[in-house]
C-alpha cells in the first residue's frame, strides 16, 4: 500500500512515471499529484495542463487499485483558491486528496504573521516582493478548515506543530491524519504529538514523507521510531498505524488487515516471537521479510 506524492512545478513530472511500475507490482494506494504556485493565474494554467502531463507520463491508467488526484502541497506553497478547488473536486470525484499542514513553526509564523523564514524564501527564491505577499492571518489548522482541508476525504500530513485545541478540531471534522516521525526528526528534530492526538481521539496512520527527508520508505521503521520514544503506547496500536490505519486514511477497507473480505498481501518475519507478536515485528524491522501471499491488482482508469 502506498500514497505516492509527485511534486510538480513545471512542464514535466518524471516521478509520475512510477505509477506504471507500482501498478505492475500490485501496489494499492493513492497518487497525490502535488502542485505548487502562489500566483493564481500561472498555477491554474499548470493545473489545466495536468491531463496532458499524465497522458505523456502514464498513458492508459494501469490499475483500479491506484486512485489519482491533483492536490495542493501546503497551504503556503499553493494558492488558497486553487487549494480549495482541488480539494472540492477530489471530494466530488470520490477520491482522496492530501495536504501537508502544521509541519513546523515557520509555517505557523508565516500564515499568522506574514514574516519569518518562509516570507524570506518567497522574496529570495520566488522573487516575490514582500508587499505582494498575501497571508491569511490564520493558524494553519484554521486556514485548513476554511479551505476544506479538514474533511474525511483529505489526508492531513504531519500536524507536528498542531496544538491540543487544533487536534480536537481535526478530530471533530473527521480528517484522516498521517504522521511522518522520522521525517519530522530530520527536518525539525521534533516528533508529532502522538499522545495529544490520541487524547483528542485521533488514531493516525504512518507515512514517510519522501527520501528527501528520510532514510527509507518503510512505515514499519516509522512505527519503531515511535515505539522507541513512546514506550507507553501499545505495540499493537503502532503496528495498526503502519497498516490498517494507512489503509483507512486512503479510503481502503480491503487491505491493511487480516480479516474476512480483505485481500492484503502478507509478509513474514522469521524468529522467536515471544508473548507479543506486534512487539516482535517492531523489534525486527531490519530483519529480512518474505512474501507469503501477494495481492493481485485490477485494471481501470482512475
Amino acid at each position: 500500500m502506498t500514497a505516492l506524492s509527485s511534486c510538480w512545478r513545471g512542464s514535466s513530472s518524471p516521478a509520475v512515471a512510477a505509477v506504471n511500475a507500482l501498478a505492475g507490482r500490485g501496489i494499492v494506494g493513492s497518487v497525490f499529484h502535488e502542485v505548487f504556485g502562489v500566483e493564481r493565474e500561472a498555477l491554474e494554467k499548470r493545473v489545466a495542463a495536468l491531463p496532458r502531463v499524465m497522458e505523456a507520463q502514464v498513458g492508459q491508467w494501469p490499475s483500479a487499485d491506484l486512485t489519482y488526484a491533483p492536490t495542493p502541497h501546503t497551504l503556503y506553497t499553493t494558492h488558497a483558491g486553487v487549494t480549495r478547488r482541488l480539494l472540492r473536486e477530489a471530494g466530488e470525484r470520490g477520491v482522496r486528496a492530501s495536504v501537508h499542514v502544521a509541519e513546523h513553526p515557520a509555517e505557523r509564523r508565516f500564515l499568522e504573521r506574514g514574516d519569518g523564514p518562509i516570507a524570506d524564501w518567497y522574496e529570495s527564491r520566488l522573487k516575490l516582493a514582500r508587499d505582494r505577499i498575501v497571508w491569511p492571518a490564520k493558524s494553519p489548522i484554521d486556514l485548513a478548515d476554511e479551505l476544506g482541508a479538514l474533511a474525511p476525504h483529505v489526508v492531513c500530513v504531519h500536524l507536528t506543530d498542531a496544538r491540543a485545541g487544533e487536534l480536537a478540531l481535526v478530530a471533530r471534522r473527521g480528517a484522516p491524519v498521517v504522521f511522518c516521525p522520522r521525517s519530522n526528526l530530520f527536518i525539525e528534530t521534533k516528533l508529532p504529538p502522538l499522545l495529544a492526538a490520541r487524547a483528542a481521539g485521533i488514531f493516525a496512520a504512518l507515512g514517510t514523507d519522501s527520501l528527501a527527508s528520510n532514510a527509507s520508505l518503510d512505515v514499519l521503521a516509522e512505527a519503531r521510531a515511535l515505539a522507541d520514544r513512546f514506550p507507553t503506547v501499545p505495540a499493537q496500536e503502532l503496528l495498526q498505524m503502519a497498516t490498517w490505519q494507512g489503509a483507512r486514511a486512503l479510503g481502503r477497507t480491503d487491505v491493511g488487515r487480516i480479516a474476512r473480505g480483505a485481500m492484503p498481501g502478507l509478509l513474514a518475519i522469521d524468529g522467536e516471537v515471544g508473548k507479543d507478536a506486534c512487539a516482535f515485528v517492531l523489534r525486527n524491522v531490519r530483519a529480512p521479510r518474505r512474501w507469503i501471499a501477494r495481492r493481485q491488482s485490477g485494471a481501470a482508469r482512475p
